[in-house]
């Protein structure tokens, strides 16, 4: 047995009594681990850890004072970087400047229905379902034409798949901002809004919005819920799809096929383009080259780094992206803006 599945084994049997996922909220800090392999990270979220990414002198990573404790016992350097981070998120969730905020979930649905009400003639607001906890899970579609189907090449953002990456919820409302101001004004927007169909999702996780942890009520994270790969262990729900954001979003696709597809994280600021389930010398997608001249065309903007998501971070299962080109095509990515 080596040294990672004797520490795996060893922190199931001390645990045994909690969940992964209930671990992973009981006062984590930030911490940087070294000595850590790319193929021991998936284990690691098996432990309920949460794996932010690279970053210099080893990998960033969300965990419990026992959990570091028990990395530090196999022998890994563990630098904390920021002590009790849950807490500062919660802290950063509820602060509100002059300026800008987060909203809470009474105010964000209210906001959604009320662009969607001022600006009728090219927006329009559709539910696509209900979250674990009977929250909406709300979309905004942007054309001149907001009522027909299928006529256009459509686009998809989505943010707050996990609910403690509130800075992806913001990336999404301020896309639904400047649309809705600017349409008319601005010539880009203009032609956008008159030759697509722009949807966007800024919060597909109400619930872990609302309580800024990750998973949902039901303490599934959400990204390994999807049926690309999809590959059964804690907090990845009871099979694909299981649960009713996941279906939710489903039925939203199959309704209406994307040629775009992104998904906002935080944690790191990264480019991650399929496949996230294998390494490239696994499995490469076709429009690799193209798909790669894009994410350098992004990065031109912010200097974020690219790459084929388990090459440049770590390989995981039932995620959006994947699903999302494996079974329709759609050019994806996962954006990673900074921390939240």
């Amino acid at each position: 047995m080596n040294r990672f599945s004797y520490l795996v084994v060893l922190v199931l049997a001390a645990m045994a009594a909690v969940s992964p996922p209930a671990l992973a909220e009981a006062g984590r800090d930030l911490v940087v681990v070294s000595g850590l392999t790319r193929e021991e990270l998936p284990g690691l979220e098996e432990l309920g850890i949460i794996i932010n990414g690279p970053r210099p002198g080893g990998w960033e990573l969300e965990a419990t004072r026992n959990q570091q404790t028990l990395l530090r016992n196999r022998g890994l350097g563990v630098i904390v970087t920021v002590p009790r981070i849950d807490e500062v998120y919660r802290h950063n969730a509820l602060t509100r400047a002059d300026d800008a905020w987060y909203m809470d979930y009474e105010h964000f649905r209210d906001t959604m229905m009320t662009i969607a009400t001022n600006n009728s003639s090219f927006v329009k607001l559709e539910t696509l379902g209900l979250s674990t906890s009977n929250r909406l899970v709300l979309a905004m579609k942007f054309s001149s034409e907001p009522q027909a189907v299928g006529t256009r090449p459509a686009l998809y953002f989505e943010g707050a798949i996990h609910g403690d990456e509130k800075i992806a919820w913001a990336v999404t409302m301020e896309m639904i901002k400047h649309l809705a101001a600017n349409y008319g004004t601005d010539t880009l927007v203009t032609r956008l809004v008159d030759t697509r169909e722009i949807w966007l999702v800024p919060m597909v996780n109400p619930d872990g919005y609302v309580r800024a942890r990750r998973y949902n009520d039901r303490s599934v994270d959400l990204n390994r819920n999807w049926g690309w790969m999809w590959q059964s262990g804690s907090g990845r729900g009871t099979g694909p799809m299981s649960e009713p954001e996941s279906r939710a979003q489903l039925a939203h696709i199959l309704r209406h096929p994307f040629v775009i597809y992104v998904s906002y994280h935080a944690g790191i600021e990264f480019i991650s383009y399929p496949w996230s389930y294998c390494g490239s010398s696994v499995n490469a997608i076709p429009e690799r080259n193209l798909i790669h001249f894009l994410s350098g065309r992004y990065d031109s903007y912010n200097g974020y780094t690219y790459g084929q998501g388990a090459d440049s971070m770590y390989s995981i299962n039932g995620s959006t992206k994947d699903f999302n080109y494996g079974f329709d095509g759609s050019m994806g990515w996962s954006i990673e803006p900074s921390n939240p």
